[in-house]
């Protein structure tokens, strides 16, 4: 059995605190959450959900990208890999934003419940500074593709043409026959590079969970209060 990941572990912290700590009429609203656990619910846990989802969006994108080109009418094979490409970059820019943030955050909370002793700032933002230069690339393309035209590189805009052309010019069978050909050139070039990304986001964020699980489940007392927000049930009941 393989050694549990930094996420893997930081994650099984969180879900076990919120599972033990919480029921389904509190998460979802239904029983009013004290004050003090609902920011720690919402800083610590439900924060950290929503950097992760990112992520998980990510390999949804990948997925669709490796996937064959559906076949339907009328569905140019550029504007399908370029939708989920975007999306990716879109997903990339909303993950940087959000390291940052969740980080800062827990720092805010953890400096007014239980002080910072023992928090070593300075490797938090070293590691951020690390994840900004690594996704900086795919941030600046975000940016530049969102305030001009769609980024594309020069394989891209040749199948663009003969995709055109196939829909377009659909009783001429070369176009849609080159389309195909092109297709999965393209499409394995840019899997590559976006697998690649996702190895290096892989690695950035096991070391971000390892500090950042220090930050919350280290010192004495924990981040994480150790009440619970289940109801106590009545006496003599079953």
């Amino acid at each position: 059995m393989s050694e549990k990941t930094a996420l893997e572990r930081f994650q099984g912290t969180l879900a076990d605190w919120a599972a033990s700590t919480f029921t389904p009429q509190t998460i979802l609203g239904k029983i009013e959450i004290p004050a003090d656990e609902y920011e720690v619910m919402d800083t610590v846990f439900r924060r950290f959900t929503e950097l992760t989802d990112c992520v998980e969006r990510l390999d949804l994108c990948l997925q669709f990208i490796k996937a064959p080109l559906p076949r339907r009418k009328g569905l140019k094979a550029d504007d399908y890999l370029m939708y989920h490409i975007t999306f990716y970059i879109q997903e990339i820019y909303i993950l940087n934003e959000r390291f940052d943030a969740y980080a800062k955050s827990v720092l805010r909370l953890r400096k007014k419940r239980v002080g910072l002793d023992g928090v070593d700032q300075k490797k938090l933002e070293s590691l951020l500074k690390r994840i900004r230069e690594a996704l900086a690339p795919i941030v600046g393309t975000r940016g530049s593709h969102v305030h001009s035209r769609a980024f594309r590189d020069e394989e891209m805009r040749e199948l663009s043409s003969v995709a055109f052309l196939a829909v377009h010019k659909s009783e001429d069978p070369v176009w849609m026959e080159l389309t195909r050909q092109l297709y999965p050139l393209i499409r394995s070039s840019w899997v590559k590079r976006l697998s690649a990304n996702r190895e290096a986001i892989a690695q950035l964020l096991n070391e971000y969970c390892e500090i950042m699980h220090a930050i919350v489940v280290g010192g004495s007392p924990s981040l994480l209060p150790n009440n619970s927000s289940k109801p106590t049930p009545l006496r003599g009941a079953a």
